[in-house]
């Protein structure tokens, strides 16, 4: 019954994304730039680029000179990908700033090369391309298809700036200096493969402000968990716990009482062994410390600190260091002290995002929860995610908070609580200054939201060795033993 349980609390929601026509769950797409200013700030480096002889890059610029031919060209290693499927529309758009010294034929953008190192016009590839003389012109060519020329009006020794923009069913869009040139949807140009600069002769020229933005998907392969603590054990195959002794003398992480329980902890968490992309976790928070414990008038248990939940972390057994996370917390509250509100931010980049929960999931609050059990369900698709919350005797969740991140972070899930506050950390600390982590968790799911996603079958490896209890032993001495 309980293992239904969790299934049921995770698969729920699932089922109503996945079931909606307009939501698109994919393999874990995010906004990604192939190329920016810092891939040639001071060189090509051949990790990053394909590059022939007559071009190179320093202070910002990427050069070709005056020795460069027909077959010179710097293509970056990064693959774009058409991500129609998963119901991305766009393909790529890119942007650069040109200026030509001299240009003997056509400069530009290549781009659908099955390799970085193949040649300009390669079949099934594409060019956008400049051209100098006495009328300048901006067109494409899809190798194998079809060309169009456009007449600009522009000083190209002076320098244009190009914007292209490419969509996944094929079509294209330029503009020179902020003004639309074409826009041809049924171009038919190339949607996947390399791309990079490259002519058809030899030029003398500049790029500058050369940027160049796409999407990503990652598909990692992984395990739907279900984790009920049963038998006061877990998976160790599918999940990792780690706790730092804290400051208080009874202190503990372990599974009991078919639940996890952290008690007076730093540096703690519960972390998937496998990465992820797109997911949906969910956990009860079956209990929390809420007010402080006190034993003849000394402090034996402070009032749980902040805890949250990591996304996108490389490595299973270190704390923390994801690239998103989602906090919560007793705003002003102190070790003693319950706050007025749950806050909850949310952490990426070097962007934040912060706001109040609504008094009702004051989690934090004794009169709010009323001894019930909160279930936290969170969802990461395509970059997008949203937080649901509900207490245990009620029907359904309801959505808090919800936020486009604009990339999906690729990496383990964690639920971490507080750090820098273990034993050897507090020993200068007064007791009331101390915060640790002291909850109860169960119904720990954590399940595979890709398109075609790559779930393994589910390995079970306890947490821990059982050691059976000694034997008594029973003899009687015999002197014909010794003989």
């Amino acid at each position: 019954m309980k293992r239904w349980l969790a299934l049921s609390l995770l698969l729920l929601h699932t089922l109503l994304l996945v079931g909606t026509a307009f939501v698109c769950v994919s393999a874990g797409i995010s906004a990604a730039d192939v190329v920016t200013e810092s891939n040639y700030a001071q060189e090509l480096s051949g990790g990053t680029w394909y590059t022939t002889d007559g071009v190179s890059a320093s202070e910002g610029k990427i050069v070709f000179s005056a020795e460069s031919t027909g077959n010179t060209r710097a293509v970056s290693r990064t693959r774009i990908y058409n991500l129609l499927d998963y119901g991305i529309e766009e393909c790529f758009s890119a942007t650069f700033t040109v200026c030509f010294d001299r240009i003997d034929g056509r400069f530009g953008l290549v781009f659908g090369l099955r390799t970085a190192g193949i040649a300009l016009g390669a079949q099934g590839s594409s060019f956008l391309w400049i051209s100098g003389g006495s009328e300048p012109s901006i067109g494409y060519t899809t190798y194998g298809g079809k060309e169009g020329e456009y007449p600009i009006a522009s000083d190209l020794s002076a320098g244009i700036t190009v914007n292209v923009e490419v969509d996944a069913y094929g079509g294209i869009s330029a503009a020179v200096d902020g003004d639309s040139v074409f826009a041809v949807s049924d171009a038919g140009v190339a949607t996947e493969g390399y791309l990079g600069l490259a002519q058809t002769a030899s030029s003398q020229t500049e790029i500058t402000a050369f940027r160049v933005s796409a999407y990503s998907d990652a598909n990692p392969e992984n395990y739907d968990v279900f984790e009920t603590f049963e038998n006061d054990a877990f998976n160790a195959a599918a999940l990792y716990t780690y706790g730092t002794e804290g400051h208080f003398s009874e202190t503990w992480l372990k599974a009991e009482n078919n639940a996890l329980s952290f008690k007076n902890v730093s540096d703690c968490y519960i972390s998937t062994v496998r990465q992820y992309s797109n997911f949906e976790m969910a956990f009860d928070l079956l209990s929390m410390q809420r007010t402080p414990v006190y034993a003849d008038g000394k402090l034996m248990t402070p009032i749980n600190d902040s805890f949250s939940i990591v996304m996108g972390a490389a490595e299973s057994n270190v704390y923390g260091r994801g690239t998103a996370e989602l906090r919560f917390e007793s705003e002003g509250g102190t070790p003693v002290l319950t706050g007025d509100y749950t806050r909850i931010t949310l952490s990426y980049d070097e962007t934040e995002i912060s706001m109040r929960l609504p008094a009702k999931y004051h989690i934090w609050n004794e009169a709010a929860v009323r001894g019930r059990a909160v279930n936290i369900l969170l969802t990461m698709v395509d970059g997008n995610i949203a937080l649901y919350l509900k207490y245990a005797d009620e029907a359904g969740y309801t959505m808090v908070f919800s936020a486009d991140m604009r990339f999906t972070p690729l990496g383990c899930v964690k639920v971490c609580g507080t750090s820098g506050f273990g034993k050897d950390q507090t020993q200068n600390v007064s007791d009331e200054a101390v915060r640790q982590t002291t909850f109860e968790l169960d119904n720990f799911g954590v399940c595979n939201l890709d398109h075609s996603a790559n779930r393994l079958p589910v390995v079970y490896e306890r947490n821990y060795i059982e050691i059976p209890e000694d034997c008594p032993y029973e003899d009687e001495w015999n002197d014909s033993d010794l003989i």
